[in-house]
């Protein structure tokens, strides 16, 4: 157990990171029907109105365009049904982490009600829930596409450029995405970790900064420290796409004695992050 459990504690963020990423495909499956939906729409108006590359459109002809009515159901089409995968995966990420934490520690739990994963899974994050940080995306992305063919129906701006600025939107919007739920995953999980730790009777937590020069430095600063579980310590995540976990320390004089190093790959004794960087410089 002392050379295995600290790397399975660890594999278990893996895991839900990997199942978090496949999970999100669909996401951006929808954002992508969505991208070529607007593309659509901008190519009709092009093919109807465009002179040289630019529109040349009359009031009425913008008025009947529908393209605001076309956003508007848009974003709550992609708010939707974002809210609802994210949900999802955010309810499998703390039954997981639970009882996976439970079966290496080697205790006895319940079988998780739906409305404790529930509440779990709508608790706030620096003062706010993903599903209003998710509407709150969208809203904001459906304002700066609607400026981008506002400007194009008055002919301020090319095709080409529209097409690029649109696409672009897109990008961000999949990438706020993907920082979303990642920063939301790893809360639930330290959430999980916590509950399961509390129902085990475990007393105290370590923090785990992953081994490799992408991790923040005030991750770094915090791998190894150990503090009693009910006191008032950091929690993952400090910022999003935070990698680091809370290890539960499963019996009293436990220290871990092996670690992966994640630039090498490779497993080694024991060092916190702090000596492993020095050592790192020393052999350079």
């Amino acid at each position: 157990m002392d050379k295995k459990y600290r790397k399975m504690i660890e594999q278990i963020l893996l895991d839900n990171e990997s199942f978090t990423g496949e999970e999100m495909k669909e996401v951006y499956k929808v954002q992508k029907k969505s991208l070529d939906s607007i593309e659509v729409l901008l190519g009709s108006l092009f093919i109807k109105y465009g002179i040289d590359g630019l529109l040349k459109m009359s009031a009425s002809q913008k008025a009947n365009s529908g393209f605001k009515e076309h956003l508007k159901t848009m974003g709550k089409e992609l708010g939707t049904a974002e809210v609802e995968k994210v949900t999802s995966i955010l309810s499998e990420v703390y039954s997981e982490s639970y009882y996976k934490n439970g079966f290496l520690l080697n205790t006895k739990f319940n079988i998780l009600k739906k409305e404790f994963i529930d509440a779990a899974v709508n608790t706030k994050y620096k003062e706010k829930m993903f599903s209003d940080r998710i509407w709150t995306n969208k809203a904001d992305m459906i304002d700066v596409l609607h400026g981008s063919i506002t400007d194009a129906m008055q002919g301020k701006t090319t095709i080409d450029k529209v097409a690029r600025e649109i696409k672009n939107t897109f990008a961000t919007q999949a990438y706020e995405s993907k920082r979303l739920v990642d920063t939301e995953m790893a809360r639930t999980q330290t959430q999980a970790s916590h509950d399961i730790g509390i129902d085990s009777g475990v007393t105290q937590v370590m923090w785990s900064a992953t081994l490799d020069n992408l991790t923040a430095d005030e991750d770094a600063d915090l791998d190894g420290k150990v503090w009693d579980i009910n006191e008032d310590h950091p929690e993952p995540p400090l910022h999003p796409n935070c990698r680091c976990c809370l290890i539960n320390i499963p019996y009293k004089g436990w220290t871990p004695t092996q670690r992966k190093d994640n630039e090498t790959k490779d497993i080694i004794p024991y060092n916190d992050y702090r000596n492993w960087k020095s050592d790192k410089g020393d052999d350079e």
